[in-house]
């Protein structure tokens, strides 16, 4: 089950420039940067992190 929410979670990450273009990504990225220092069990954070992972790759795939 965890696997399934990471894979998920970094695949939405890839997709979501693409999605919404619109979307300026740098306050989305703030806010998820704040709530990894949210306490809670390692594996959301590392949720977070791969989100973020996917988000970062996806917007070098459509803007670089």
């Amino acid at each position: 089950m965890k696997l399934a929410i990471t894979l998920s979670a970094f695949a939405l990450g890839c997709l979501l420039p693409w999605v919404t273009p619109w979307l300026v990504p740098t306050w989305v990225v703030l806010i998820l940067l704040l709530l990894l220092g949210v306490p809670g069990p390692a594996w959301q954070r590392g949720v977070i992190i791969l989100f973020l992972a996917g988000l970062g790759y996806g917007l070098r795939a459509e803007y670089g």
